[in-house]
């Protein structure tokens, strides 16, 4: 999966999902990770210069009241830099800055608290966009994945086979 380094277009690499998620704030829990790598687009200090960059987004498992939905986030730029927005978030999900070498894989499993807005994209299209995840203050109040499906099956191989358990303080050592 992603390993957070120091140092850190094209077409959308995403979980279809339907229903879209009610906007809210939700008890949520990790489902998966959709990594790209080598995903070539235009340099920001130079868009006719074209870079490669790797990317990845994150699957959540929602409880909105009686019901269960799923969300994904936008994609990152996978960066270890304190200034990227995949580190803000992983900081903003563990309370906590991640340690060096950080590999997302220990977020599946993990349980959070995140906050849903609805948006519609330039071509028109609705969709659920994660605007915040803290730490889920009741691990208990969050869904159970138990017989959850993800949509396109999962992206992420973890050791012990795809969306083995995750023990919920893994990735706060």
């Amino acid at each position: 999966m992603a390993i957070l380094a120091s140092k850190g277009g094209g077409d959308i690499r995403s979980y279809e999902i339907s229903p879209i998620c009610p906007e809210g704030v939700y008890p949520a829990v990790c489902l998966d990770i959709f990594d790209s790598p080598g995903i070539e687009e235009p340099s920001f200090d130079d868009p006719s210069i074209m870079v490669l960059k790797d990317k990845t987004r994150f699957l959540f498992l929602v409880k909105a009241g009686e019901k269960e939905a799923m969300v994904q986030t936008f994609e990152f730029n996978v960066s270890g830099s304190p200034k990227s927005k995949l580190y803000d978030f992983i900081k903003n999900w563990l309370g906590k800055p991640p340690p060096a070498a950080f590999d997302t894989i220990n977020l599946i499993g993990k349980p959070c608290q995140i906050t849903i807005e609805n948006r519609v994209s330039k071509k028109g299209t609705p969709y659920a966009s994660v605007s915040g995840i803290a730490p889920l203050m009741d691990p208990t109040t969050a869904p159970s994945t138990d017989g959850v499906e993800i949509p396109g099956g999962p992206r992420a191989e973890l050791p012990d086979g795809p969306q083995a358990n995750v023990d919920e303080n893994s990735s706060s050592e």
